[in-house]
């Protein structure tokens, strides 16, 4: 009797080890489930990434593209502008701009008598380069509404500039263009208030502004 009582309690413990063992390969099978649904959805996103790549690749490309056809039709008057206005603001030192298909930008100097890298000028004549392209693009887009009356509104574009600099280009500001009528200028001091059409003088303690206005000339400057 006792016999078939270990062989009874035996085959217990053999289907209690066997339950275990059967719930714990559901609970990996389980697993198992949820790792290949994951896997599926990760090799979903994967597809829906790699065809996003596609897209922006080939919209980066188009946009390049589109932007050299833009750069190639706007780099001559860029360079007519600029070589009509700089050797005004440099007293004919340099005259014609060259940008390169990496926008790498050089002046031509009269003295090398050869185009220079923007490292081998004066941060005065760096801010007058700039000073031309900003009103290149200026021209551009007049051109494109119709070349209709405009204003320009510069904020600290002398910062760098000395006081002579600073002359000579408020004076070619005054004769850009026909189509720009008005030019205002903002600036922490001007050297000669008298310069401009209408002089507005803020001040951090007061909450008025004094305006100084003179006859009306061909083009107002404000500064």
């Amino acid at each position: 009797m006792e016999h078939f009582n270990k062989e009874a309690e035996d085959a217990r413990n053999e289907v209690a080890r066997l339950d275990q063992g059967i719930v714990e390969e559901r609970n990996r099978w389980k697993r198992l489930e949820t790792l290949e649904r994951k896997v599926a959805s990760l090799a979903s996103k994967g597809n829906e990434l790699r065809h996003e790549i596609v897209i922006r690749t080939v919209a980066g490309e188009l946009i390049e593209g589109a932007c050299r056809q833009i750069y190639k039709r706007f780099l001559p008057e860029l360079r007519a502008f600029v070589s009509r206005i700089l050797p005004r603001l440099t007293e004919d030192r340099y005259e014609q701009l060259e940008i390169d298909d990496d926008l790498r930008v050089r002046v031509f100097c009269k003295e090398k008598n050869d185009f220079v890298g923007l490292t081998e000028i004066s941060n005065g004549t760096h801010r007058q380069l700039m000073l031309c392209v900003r009103l290149a693009l200026s021209q551009a887009l007049i051109a494109s509404c119709g070349k209709t009356a405009q204003f320009i509104f510069f904020d600290e574009p002398f910062a760098f500039f000395d006081e002579q600099r600073m002359a000579k280009a408020i004076d070619v500001l005054r004769k850009i263009s026909p189509e720009i009528t008005q030019v205002f200028l903002a600036a922490q001091r001007f050297d000669d208030p008298d310069a401009f059409d209408i002089h507005l003088n803020c001040t951090v303690d007061t909450d008025t502004i004094e305006a100084c206005a003179k006859p009306r000339r061909r083009m107002r400057v404000a500064g």
